[in-house]
């Protein structure tokens, strides 16, 4: 049966992405920031310019790897102090779109603030 799918809201983001081999095997290296989502009801494939801005000031850095976490990773966590967390860059999208661009702490509406999605600013 078809489900009806329709685009709930749009993303944008600027990434910057590496690859490398480490003594541990492939490695991919990814830095996603200047986060804006806005709401649509159809396809759009334009960027976001005017939409609800995430992570005002942070970038979410995905490490890339196979099996054990490589040791560039390691000290590039301990260098810039990275606090490792877990994010989508699509739920919280959601959640702000549903919101009208504002986030309130959980409260049954599906919305969530960054600190409830696991964003912590670094000190």
């Amino acid at each position: 049966a078809a489900r009806h799918l329709v685009p709930q809201c749009q993303i944008s983001y600027e990434r910057v992405a590496r690859v490398g081999m480490a003594p541990e095997g492939p490695i991919r290296l990814t830095v996603d920031r200047q986060l804006r989502c806005r709401a649509e009801q159809g396809l759009c494939v334009s960027q976001v310019v005017d939409g609800t801005t995430l992570f005002d000031g942070q970038s979410i850095v995905e490490f890339k790897y196979r099996v054990a976490m490589p040791g560039v990773f390691k000290g590039l966590i301990h260098e810039l102090a990275l606090i490792p967390s877990s994010v989508s860059k699509y739920r919280l999208s959601i959640d702000a779109c549903r919101c009208n661009g504002t986030r309130h702490p959980s409260s049954g509406a599906g919305c969530v603030s960054e600190a409830e999605a696991g964003l912590v600013p670094r000190n």
